[in-house]
């Protein structure tokens, strides 16, 4: 290192540093900051992590069809949500021999993810209070007759409406002495039907006890009539597993995107078929609306609530999701995370069986 003197553009001396001889080494990049929640996942847990890859897989395959589905359809905003959805949990992290996905998921319905995970939460959050009060539950499943393409929003707001006024009739009455007070859990699902092209609009319920489902049956039934509600179609059992019951319910709108790997009817079917444009519309059929919810009731604040907890990782690998090998890959190992083999039967399914022009 030595001082140079030179002249600037005004014949003033000035003095510079000027390096001699040595060699500068760039500092190393640092890892940028990756902000999960939670505590993550625990790395012997394989099979989940299966599970994780073959649902990220049908993410991806399902989401691009519907995204060309909607950009066809004029409806480009739907579309971007279909690609936030197929980068959704693109990148997971190894970090102090825990497994972290990054913190802020895209919360769409048509992402098996986000809707795994949202249905874990949930169970988590019922299933002990439930198991624990409603000892003499039902589970109740309430049907109509299923609408064309052309009736279908229209008939699920009417669905909608039909329960709010069941609730609020019976909160009047139970106000007046004259009734019990209807409290339960439900969900909505919409199913196609590609032999009679009409979809399948239900609610899932449970309820605490057999009284509660009987007066919403009967209710429902009275407000349809036998042409677009028989009685025999609207189902009522006990339940034996809450847990089990509870999975029934919240499925988030159908159960390709929820359970891709037991679909076992479709996986055995003579000439299976995936109507993505369906699903579309299904999906669009849902916007907006709650599809889980309580009534009559609310849990009990917990004593020690646990809030998600936000952690900056520093030191880290990275893994991002391979759609060919249906794997996370490390990038600077070339290494696969799970080994993953992808069911033969699935991938069948998403490679030669989705239909994109039936309604």
């Amino acid at each position: 290192m030595r001082i140079e003197q030179s002249k600037n553009a005004k014949g003033k001396e000035i003095y510079t540093l000027v390096q001699s001889g040595l060699t500068i080494f760039d500092k190393p990049a640092q890892k940028p900051l990756v902000t999960v929640k939670g505590n993550g996942a625990d790395l012997e847990k394989t099979e989940q992590f299966h599970k994780w890859a073959e649902r990220k897989m049908t993410t991806q395959i399902m989401v691009r069809r519907i995204a060309d589905i909607a950009k066809e359809l004029g409806d480009f905003e739907f579309a971007a949500e279909c690609w936030d959805t197929y980068f959704c949990m693109n990148s997971i992290y190894i970090a102090n021999g825990r497994l972290y996905s990054k913190y802020g998921y895209c919360k769409n319905r048509h992402c098996t993810l986000c809707c795994c995970i949202r249905k874990a939460e949930i169970i988590n959050k019922y299933s002990p209070y439930l198991t624990k009060t409603w000892v003499n539950a039902h589970l109740l499943t309430l049907t109509i007759k299923a609408p064309y393409l052309n009736r279908l929003n229209h008939r699920v707001d009417e669905m909608y409406k039909v329960l709010k006024t069941i609730f609020a009739k019976y909160r009047k009455l139970r106000r007046k002495g004259k009734s019990i007070k209807l409290m339960g859990i439900k969900s909505l699902e919409i199913l196609f039907n590609p032999e009679k092209e009409w979809y399948h609009c239900h609610f899932h319920m449970v309820v605490p006890d057999r009284e509660t489902a009987d007066i919403i049956k009967k209710e429902w039934c009275a407000y349809w009539g036998k042409t677009f509600a028989n009685p025999k179609c609207q189902d009522i059992r006990p339940v034996w597993d809450m847990e089990g019951a509870l999975d029934e319910v919240i499925k988030y709108g159908n159960k390709i995107f929820t359970e891709p790997n037991k679909d076992k009817k479709l996986q055995g079917a003579a000439n299976p078929k995936i109507y993505a444009r369906a699903y579309y519309h299904i999906y669009k059929a849902m916007k907006g609306r709650r599809i889980f919810d309580r009534f009559g009731f609310n849990l009990p604040k917990p004593e020690n609530p646990k809030k998600g907890m936000l952690t900056d990782l520093k030191d880290y690998k990275q893994y991002d999701f391979d759609p060919n090998s249906a794997d996370y890959i490390n990038e600077d190992l070339d290494f696969p995370l799970i080994g993953h083999n992808k069911d033969p039967a699935l991938v069948y399914l998403l490679k030669y069986c989705i239909d994109t022009k039936r309604e």
